[in-house]
Parts: C-alpha cells; structure tokens; sequence
C-alpha cells in the first residue's frame, strides 16, 4: 500500500512539473500579460533545466526581447542573446538582436561581426542586411551600407525603410538625384512616412529646389507636428524660394465690421494674387482680415522679401493717415475716436520696413482709401471737441487730424511706391464692374511682356485719368532707375 501510494505521489508531481512547464511555456511565448509576469515565467524554464540547444536559445531569444523592451534593460537583454549564441550557434536571429545591441552602443565594429555571421547563418533575411547597412552608414561607409540597403532591397522591395535609409547613405555621398529617387520610393510605399518626406525636402533643399522642399517640409510638420526639423526646414525654404523667385503679399479688405464696407476691394485682391503667380511670384495672400492676421501676413511677408529679388506690396482697402503717418485698416477697426487709431490700424511702414533692408527691386502698391465716411465724422468731432486726446495718454491727439485717405510715406528709400489716387482724395471702387480703375487697369499693364515696370505704371495711371475723367489721378514716387520687366 505504501509502495502504491509513492508511485502516485511521483506520478502526480510530474503531471504538476509538466502542467507548470507547460504554461509558463505560454506565457513565455505569448503575447499577453505583464512584461514582468512573462520574464519570470521565461526565466523558471531556463531553471527547469528541461531544454537544450535551439529550445533554449527561443526561450533565451525571448526573454531578452522582453527586457529590451523595458528601460535601461538593454545589459539584460545584451546578456540573453549571448546565452542563446550559446545554446544554438547557428541562431541568426541571436546574432542579429546582439548586433542591434552594439550598434544602440556605437559599438559598430562587434555590431558588423555580429551582423556578418547572421548573414553567413541566414542571407536571405533582408532584415539582417539593413540593420548591417545602419551599421556601416553610422560607422561612416556610405558605400558599403547602400550596398547592403540594395541587397535588403533586391531580397525584399516592399519595406519603404529600406529605400529611406538607402536614400540617407546617398545624402552622405552627396548624391542627392539618387537620393531623391529612393525617397521617392519610399514615399510611393507609405506617402505618411514623415522622415522620407522630410528627408526628401532636405535634398531638394541642397540642390535648390527650394519651392519643392518646401512642399515636402509643410506635408511632413502636417503629418507629425511635433517634427520640429521640418517646421525649421520650411522657413529655411521659403527664405530660398523668395530668394531664387518672387514674392509677394497680397491684401483686399472690404468686409468692414464698423466703418463703411467696400465692394470690389476682394475682387481687386483676388485678381493682383492671380496676376502676380502668373508672372511667378510666391504669393502670401489674405482677404477680409482683422488686425492679428494682417500682422501675421506682414510677418510672413518680412521673412521672404529680405531675401527676394523682386518683392510687391499689395493692399486694397480703407486707409487713413494720422500724425502724417499712413495706415492701412483692418476689418475690425471700430473708429470710436481718434485716440484708438494708432492701435487699431496698421501702418503702412511695417508693410515696406523688410523692403527697405533689401537690394531687389520693391513695389509697393496702396489702392486705398475707397470713400470712409467715418474718418470724416472724428475730423470734424475733433473740431467741435477740444478736449479730446487731454487726461491719460492721449495729449498729443488734441492737435493731430486724421486725413481722409494713405498720405505719402517719408521716404521712398529706394522703392517704387504706387497710390491709387492723391493725397486726400478718394479712388473709385468701379461702378458696374468687379474691379477698380486702378487694379484693373494695373493688371492688364503689368503684364505686357517686355514692358519695363516704371512705363507699366505709367500707363495705368494714364488709363485711370481718362476712364475717371481726372477725378482719380494715382501718383508714383519712383526711386528705381535701372530699367525692371516683370514679364519676360
């Protein structure tokens, strides 16, 4: 009886060993549970002593995947495949996970032997050949990892990784149409892939392709918002473009919230954006804007004409001058009383202050002011009230008027500036039609080819005289005198 009861104990214990054994096995294996749980559970079948050779290289493998995956546990894992090199020796995959260690390390030289024997193991696997290419690319041989991408690629052309990584090495090389090409590739197979993306825009950027890095840099900072190398890129770019091309901004205002709305001042816009892009300007473009966007446009315009060859100016809309000082009117201007001018408007000067640091030709265009009631109103309420502008911080505004329409600016500095119409006068809005004199007469000089802009200009205000019957003459101060066509 004793003997019977013995044999069942032992039998029952190694039912319970195999039944353990068994799902720690799974758990090892599996996929789900606590990183915790499944190294332990990995680690009691290294102890149990049960398995040999390749087995114990898989639970080896495993384990060390699993510690990779935690922080700062890269030592353990280093650790875990070593051991598994040797249970199996001809585990590729134990190689190759080592190797990637070293290479996390800098340690390129023991991470390239590494990578050689998981290729001498298994030269099918593409993987091995690109983590091999990374390797040589880091260690500073460009050849030797475009030919390991190239092999990874000819093993297997669907990973857009490989094509990326291909294209990095030829950026080393300096051969930016080659890498280029693989981008391109790369983009073809995943057109989400914000580096290839990125780092195509950096090689139309070396070879001054600017208006097409900069496509690139605005798609990738869209796709991920938080690549801040590619935000940085496309300013680089935009300051290239303006350099190589044209720039222009472009402003229409006529959806006034407070003073008298204007009719064709969007239309005139629309039509100058679509004028100047035909003749090759990068156009920064706004309509009905208030003061905050007006700033943000001006900015954006400062950044790209300091570096243009030809830079325009453009806006359609109110304008005032206050203290000899012009201003152009955002939409949410209110005009409550003299005093808030100078905080609500814009003055001209922040439109043409990054002209002035320039060397290109500069135009700067103001088909302003279409008739504003108001401004008459506070000039004659400042008349009939002397007080105003006295207390806190408004004594100067007392003997200051505001003119009715864009005065001149102080000085030309080289520019070409162009006014709609003279000082004090109002310009026509277009009666019956969408444009205004002005810019309809404007867009149809400036584009004759092989017309020199001053006789462009000339002619515009020659046309508006007789269409207005001289009740809107625009005025010119010219301090250009080499001879500029803006259409070839």
């Amino acid at each position: 009886m004793r003997r019977i009861l013995r044999i069942a104990v032992i039998v029952a214990a190694g039912f319970w060993t195999s039944a353990s054994v068994a799902d720690d096995r799974e758990l090892c294996n599996g996929v789900g549970g606590p990183d915790v749980v499944r190294i332990e559970a990995c680690t009691r079948l290294v102890q149990s002593g049960t398995f040999r050779g390749a087995e114990l290289a898989k639970i080896y493998m495993r384990r060390g995947f699993l510690h990779e995956r935690r922080p700062r546990q890269e030592g353990a894992a280093f650790a875990d495949y070593t051991e598994a090199i040797k249970a199996d020796p001809n585990n590729a995959n134990a190689f190759n996970a080592r190797g990637n260690i070293f290479s996390g390390i800098q340690n390129y030289d023991r991470a390239i032997a590494d990578f050689n024997e998981a290729i001498r193991i298994a030269p099918r696997n593409y993987l091995i050949w690109r983590n091999r290419g990374l390797a040589h690319r880091a260690s500073g041989d460009p050849d030797k990892a475009i030919a390991d991408f190239s092999e990874s690629i000819r093993l297997n052309s669907k990973p857009a990784d490989s094509f990326n990584w291909r294209g990095e090495a030829f950026v080393d090389k300096r051969d930016y149409r080659r890498a280029i090409a693989d981008f391109n590739e790369a983009i073809l197979r995943d057109p989400d892939y914000e580096h290839a993306l990125n780092n195509r825009a950096k090689a139309h950027f070396e070879i001054k392709d600017y208006r097409r890095a900069l496509e690139d840099y605005e798609t990738a900072f869209r796709i991920a918002p938080n690549l801040t190398e590619a935000r940085d890129g496309a300013e680089r770019a935009k300051a290239g473009v303006a350099q190589r091309e044209r720039v222009a901004l472009v402003i229409g205002n006529g959806a006034y919230r407070h003073v008298p709305r204007l009719a064709n001042t969007v239309n005139d816009a629309r039509i100058m954006r679509d004028t100047l892009t035909k003749l090759g300007f990068h156009v920064i473009y706004g309509e009905e804007l208030d003061k905050r966007a007006m700033a943000d446009h001006i900015r954006q315009f400062g950044v790209l004409a300091e570096f243009a060859q030809v830079s325009v100016a453009y806006f359609a809309g109110h304008g005032s001058t206050f203290a000899d000082i012009p201003y152009v009117v955002p939409v949410d201007s209110k005009y409550e009383k003299l005093s808030s001018i100078p905080s609500e408007l814009i003055q001209v000067e922040s439109m043409v202050g990054a002209l002035r640091r320039t060397k290109g030709v500069r135009l700067v265009i103001l088909d302003a002011c279409r008739d504003n009631e108001r401004e008459l109103e506070l000039r004659r309420e400042q008349l009939t009230t002397p007080a105003v502008g006295s207390g806190s911080g408004g004594g100067a505004v007392a003997s200051e008027a505001a003119s009715r329409g864009v005065g001149r600016l102080r000085s030309a500095d080289g520019l070409i500036v162009v006014y709609s119409t003279q000082h004090l006068t109002t310009a026509e809005d277009g009666v019956d039609t969408t444009n205004s004199p002005f810019t309809r007469a404007l867009a149809k000089h400036i584009v004759t080819p092989g017309l020199d802009i001053k006789d462009a200009l000339f002619r515009t205000a020659r046309e508006v005289i007789e269409e207005t019957r001289g009740t809107q003459r625009p005025e010119i101060a010219i301090s250009l005198f080499d001879p500029y066509v803006l259409a070839k």
